[in-house]
């Protein structure tokens, strides 16, 4: 079957790679074919693999492993509350239509409003921590450091203690 390129949402296995098409298998005995320019990314065959489209748009990424998956997951609404944490102190750039940003020390959280996806990066080389759709509430990039999981333990922990707020220098992100 052809991908839906308004507004599917595919996941599983690349199984073959040509120079214009991508096939992937998404279920016991489903195939789906997408264009090979739509994904910038290098791709391999048998990586796991999300392709989703949405009015216009295409994101493709390799799917997280299960244990990076879980780890966002737990971190999810700690970072959520730091971000709110940052707009109710007015710390909160708007860097274009649609796209709120809030740097602190070491990561920075962006908001983007046009396709509801909520992104933690590493401040110093930009790397992708973690990545979420908030409308799903699912985790599509997941790439946590040694370092990126200690810390956001700690940031996690200081907020179930309820030790950050808004005007503290905490909310920096270590």
């Amino acid at each position: 079957m052809y991908a839906d390129t308004k507004n599917g949402k595919y996941v599983g296995r690349i199984r073959e790679i040509s120079s214009y098409y991508i096939v992937q298998e998404t279920g016991e005995n489903t195939l789906v074919l997408h264009e090979r320019a739509i994904v910038k990314a290098a791709v391999e065959p048998n990586q796991d693999f999300r392709i989703a489209y949405s009015k216009g748009n295409v994101a493709a990424s390799i799917r997280p492993s299960l244990e990076d998956r879980v780890w966002a997951e737990s971190i999810l609404d700690s970072a959520l509350r730091v971000f709110e944490a940052a707009r109710e102190g007015n710390r909160i750039n708007i860097v274009s239509r649609g796209i709120e940003l809030f740097q602190g020390n070491s990561y920075k959280l962006q908001l983007n409003q046009n396709n509801r996806v909520f992104s933690i990066f590493e401040r110093e080389n930009d790397g992708n921590v973690a990545a979420f759709n908030l409308e799903e509430r699912e985790v599509i990039a997941a790439m946590p450091t040694i370092r990126d999981r200690r810390l956001w333990n700690r940031i996690v922990s200081s907020y179930r203690a309820g030790q950050i707020n808004s005007r503290e220098k905490d909310l920096e992100l270590e």
